[in-house]
């Protein structure tokens, strides 16, 4: 896989998990900032570190 595909696929992944977040709190009907803001600490604690480790893993595959 050439590390501008997989920088696609990892943006695509994190506008995938931003939109379920962001339409799973606006579905739910409590209309709670609360619930939408640990969504996205969710999504800043456990999806973003993977998407740079994939990231540079693509980067320094390229450089050998």
């Amino acid at each position: 896989m050439n590390g501008k595909r997989l920088f696609h696929l990892s943006l695509f992944a994190l506008y995938l998990f931003i939109t379920i977040v962001l339409f799973s709190g606006i579905v739910s009907g409590e209309g709670s900032f609360a619930k939408l803001k640990e969504g996205f600490e969710w999504i800043t604690v456990y999806i973003v570190p993977w998407i740079i480790v994939i990231l540079l893993a693509a980067i320094l595959r390229k450089k050998r």
